[in-house]
């Protein structure tokens, strides 16, 4: 069987409110040299069956059925099995436009590109809204551009880009954690070498379910908190291995203003295991930034030298967000 030019990579659970919006929208594309990957995270609703329909009705579509093990563990097994030479994730509650495969091939033919960017569409409650990209840095500046990727210029979307498959070889998703995406991208865009981007917004990102991976995230989490901690401590490392000093500021920054946040919010949900809240308070105790505010710089010392004090903070803020919530 041929090899197709694109893999799609779709990891389902419960979705079957949205499920065949988002396959159909993948079959109406005007470019057809692809693959769909749909892997039925354990879905509880009818979600697998429309899966095993599409899969029947189209053999470009396979889907794979197993135990709830997560959304990256879901990605991870797209990976592994897929065969195209480029990748595109899709979230099963989201949409694609019927061109975006069209314009993204035909910048690959232009520009041979590792990696691209393109637009997104929010589809909220009261309609929907275009986020339209428009990069600050020179794309022909493989540092500026990962620059940008490691402080968030370029957001840490995974479903607005298409990459090369070659970028993901032995670089996989984190079983266990939330923001998936914040912990592998900066690895994958170290390794491109083009990078480039369409002006189009043909990605349909669904903000009206609640049920989504991204509904779900709560800030006032301590488990949130330190997924977000963990994950900047992987761009610090990839801004360290490439020396890019503002990066590596950036990123030790959002470390400790996410570690801060973990820990306060912990002294009321309790989400975090002793060695958790250590691994925090021994990377506090070593690394300083500029770039954070007074107020942390206050209650990163209350945290390391007055934890009644650090304590008090956090039982008031979360007093705080309770009045906020009623």
């Amino acid at each position: 069987m041929k090899t197709p030019i694109i893999s799609i990579i779709i990891p389902v659970y419960n979705a079957a409110s949205y499920l065949e919006t988002c396959l159909n929208s993948i079959i109406s594309q005007t470019f057809e040299d692809y693959e769909v990957i749909m892997i039925d995270d354990g879905s509880t609703d009818e979600s697998g069956i429309v899966c095993d329909l599409y899969s029947k009705k189209d053999k470009r579509f396979q889907v794979i059925h197993q135990k709830n093990s997560g959304v990256s563990n879901a990605r991870n097994v797209g990976l592994t099995v897929s065969q195209g030479e480029y990748i595109l994730f899709v979230d099963s509650d989201d949409y694609i436009g019927d061109k975006l495969l069209e314009k993204l091939t035909c910048q690959i033919s232009k520009s041979n590109a590792d990696l691209i960017i393109f637009g997104y569409n929010e589809v909220k409650q009261d309609g929907i809204h275009t986020v339209e990209f428009h990069p600050e840095c020179d794309f022909c500046n493989h540092e500026m551009v990962l620059q940008d990727v490691l402080t968030d210029k370029i957001t840490n979307f995974l479903w607005n880009k298409m990459y090369k498959r070659i970028l993901w070889s032995n670089v996989r998703f984190p079983i266990g954690y939330q923001y998936e995406d914040l912990f592998v991208l900066p690895k994958v865009f170290s390794r491109a070498r083009i990078v480039t981007w369409i002006p189009d917004s043909l990605y349909y990102y669904n903000r009206t379910n609640d049920n989504s991976i991204t509904g779900k995230n709560n800030d006032f989490s301590s488990w949130n908190r330190y997924n977000k901690f963990r994950a900047y401590t992987e761009h610090e490392k990839v801004a360290k291995e490439m020396g890019i000093s503002l990066a590596i500021n950036w990123a030790v920054s959002r470390c400790i203003h996410e570690g801060i946040k973990a820990l306060y919010i912990d002294c009321s949900d309790h989400k975090l295991s002793r060695d958790e809240k250590n691994e925090i308070y021994e990377y506090l105790k070593y690394h300083k930034s500029k770039l954070i505010s007074n107020k942390y710089k206050i209650l990163k010392k209350c945290a390391l030298s007055y934890p009644m004090l650090f304590n008090l903070y956090g039982y008031l803020r979360y007093c705080q967000v309770r009045l906020k919530s009623r």
